[in-house]
């Protein structure tokens, strides 16, 4: 989850702070004496670090009361010996601070006991007091891996001074050696495939392709992650310099990194497919920004691209002014949009609609206007109650890319193919209870079965089983089995088959 710094009224660096939906808001007016000044209190936070803490490092409390610095001098710990670390900080009395831990920049902010984020702490300021904390991890140290399947980790050479690359393979790339694949490229490579490195949740990429791919719900491709730069994060992943926030402006730069190092790098050691219909560029956030960015400035190289809750807003909106003036890239394209975003959340002009959503359709409108047709090369999904954080981009992603890469051969794939794929769109509610609807699109009339399994793979009910026309079609899953029991809470897999095509949902019911 990334910061809005809309929200925030200035640039925070790094964007890989996790910040909670409202930072502000959740202050209590202060208490002010009878000269009309605000009441203060001692607060001392006296910290127990982990014992993977590395001796001589520095650990810093940022919150919002001090702007969010992960690393400003003034709000150092002393360090007391034995891992202990303690600050004495003078609060405003009847406020509600928000803060987290870290050893001087965001990329070591804290973590959970198995490596996962954590909600920022919070603290309610009455009165003098000690607060006892323990730091159960940090972000950079060692924690438990969440990596499935083939995923390796690279050194590019000449690539941007030796950042991090991630390549995933599909299961069967050393067992069809014959074969060669598409290539999804992601921006914020350290939260796609590993919670252990992750500084807002993980993407489960990995695991959405080691489950969709084997049950032939999408094409076996090759995904690329790219780490971000830490604190040149905005700038990289911005196409221009916004004034009012005086940062940004390097995307374009960093996007010739990639068509020019990296991508003959990955073609040169890799079996892929090449040309803009087999090879895709997807992030979120401003990572979303520039995917769609770049299928304008670029519809020779991407021609798969996945956004999801893109920045549009990013330097008065001008994504809408320059795609505004291109023709249609020929090109697949995903976009979505929580409706409960991190980011503006008021409704402007009396409709009712939140900032996000009005610029999610105002990027729709635009495109539809040339040419593209909603659900055959365009899919745009609304996501109910969805937020700005990795855990509901992990939900929607298998949607992402069973639109993206539908089931085709791995080879052999024409220039000029746009395959009509069976179109998902994500389940709402997600989670849900008791029940939740199922939307699909059928490209063309087709025997339909859709059934609900477990996470272990075992068949819980069939919904449907039959012809339907092409078109637009759902059906509600109740949360029972076939037999009219209450299933219980935990993931569920809802896969359909219509003639040739498969696909698949994700779900979390939870009782």
């Amino acid at each position: 989850m990334y910061p809005n710094h809309r929200l925030l009224g200035r640039v925070l660096p790094g964007a890989l702070l996790v910040l909670s939906l409202s930072l502000t808001a959740s202050a209590r007016p202060a208490a002010e004496n009878r000269d009309g000044q605000r009441d203060t209190a001692p607060v001392t936070f006296r910290v127990t670090a982990p014992e993977t803490t590395p001796p001589g490092d520095p650990v810093f409390i940022a919150g919002d009361f001090q702007g969010w610095n992960p690393g400003d001098p003034a709000y150092q710990l002393a360090d007391q010996g034995g891992l202990i670390y303690e600050i004495a900080l003078d609060l405003t009395v009847g406020t509600a601070i928000q803060f987290k831990f870290t050893r001087g920049d965001w990329s070591k902010v804290e973590k959970g006991p198995n490596g996962e984020e954590i909600p920022n702490r919070t603290h309610a300021v009455t009165a003098a007091e000690t607060l006892e904390l323990t730091v159960a991890n940090w972000a950079d140290l060692p924690a438990n891996s969440t990596i499935t399947g083939d995923v390796t980790t690279h050194t590019v050479p000449g690539f941007l001074n030796g950042r991090r690359v991630w390549v995933y393979l599909p299961p069967d790339y050393h067992v069809h050696t014959e074969l060669r694949y598409q290539v999804l490229y992601m921006f914020d490579g350290q939260n796609v495939f590993d919670q252990a490195t992750s500084f807002a949740g993980e993407w489960e990429v990995d695991e959405s392709c080691e489950t969709l791919i084997p049950a032939g719900s999408m094409a076996p491709i090759i995904v690329v992650a790219v780490d971000n730069g830490g604190l040149g994060r905005i700038d990289e992943y911005t196409p221009w310099y916004d004034p009012g926030f005086g940062a940004g402006g390097g995307g374009e730069e960093h996007l010739q990194e990639f068509i020019n190092v990296l991508m003959p790098w990955v073609n040169a050691n890799y079996r892929t497919l090449t040309g803009p219909h087999n090879t895709g560029l997807a992030g979120s956030s401003l990572g979303g920004l520039m995917a769609l960015y770049a299928v304008y400035a670029h519809d020779n190289v991407f021609g798969l691209i996945g956004a999801l809750s893109p920045s549009i807003w990013w330097s008065d909106h001008e994504l809408l002014d320059y795609a505004s003036g291109q023709p249609k890239p020929p090109a697949r394209v995903y976009m979505d949009m929580g409706t409960l975003e991190s980011g503006p959340t008021r409704a402007d002009g009396g409709k009712g609609v939140r900032d996000s959503i009005d610029d999610l359709r105002a990027m729709r409108d635009l495109m539809i206007g040339q040419g593209f047709v909603l659900d055959f090369d365009l899919m745009v999904v609304e996501d109910e109650g969805g937020q700005h954080n990795e855990w509901y981009w992990a939900q929607r992603f298998p949607v992402t890319l069973q639109y993206l890469f539908p089931p085709t051969p791995a080879s052999g794939i024409p220039e000029s193919a746009t395959p009509a794929p069976l179109v998902l769109r994500p389940n709402m509610p997600n989670p849900f209870n008791p029940r939740t609807t199922l939307r699909f699109n059928l490209p063309a009339p087709a025997k339909v079965r859709l059934t609900i399994y477990d996470v272990a793979g075992r068949r819980v009910r069939d919904l449907l089983a039959g012809p339907l026309p092409s078109g637009a079609h759902d059906a509600v899953w109740d949360g029972r089995d076939d037999a009219g029991r209450d299933m219980p809470s935990g993931v569920y897999m809802a896969t359909i088959q219509a003639g040739p095509r498969m696909a698949t949902w994700r779900m979390v019911l939870v009782r």
